[in-house]
């Protein structure tokens, strides 16, 4: 398997749009795969059927997808999954800080593509 990603942040205090929006914890997963190789749907989907009860449902892929977005559940807490794929980064974000975390644990072992 291939390593998806070349930078997992720690999860740490963030504002949820990165300058504006609610408080709340984030981490971000940065590739050098971009546009339709880039990782993040791949990653999700993995980790979606690994945790059916995360929730993640991502919209129907388009060629070219860009400015992804969904919402998830971790640890009872509502999370926000957003990537891109030409700066190509995975950004999840909750108000609570050991959902983030959690999640950020469990998702780390399924970075791969």
């Amino acid at each position: 398997m291939l390593r998806a990603y070349y930078e997992i942040e720690e999860a740490a205090s963030a504002r949820q749009f990165g300058t504006e929006g609610a408080d709340g914890w984030g981490f971000h997963l940065w590739s050098e795969l971009v546009f339709d190789e880039a990782p993040h749907r791949a990653v999700l989907e993995k980790f979606a059927a690994a945790y059916p009860q995360s929730g993640i449902a991502l919209p129907a892929y388009e060629l070219g997808e860009d400015f992804i977005e969904c919402d998830a559940v971790w640890a009872s807490q509502p999370v926000w999954v957003y990537y891109e794929t030409v700066l190509s980064h995975l950004w999840l974000w909750s108000a609570d800080r050991d959902a983030i975390e959690g999640l950020r644990s469990a998702l780390i072992p399924l970075a791969t593509i």
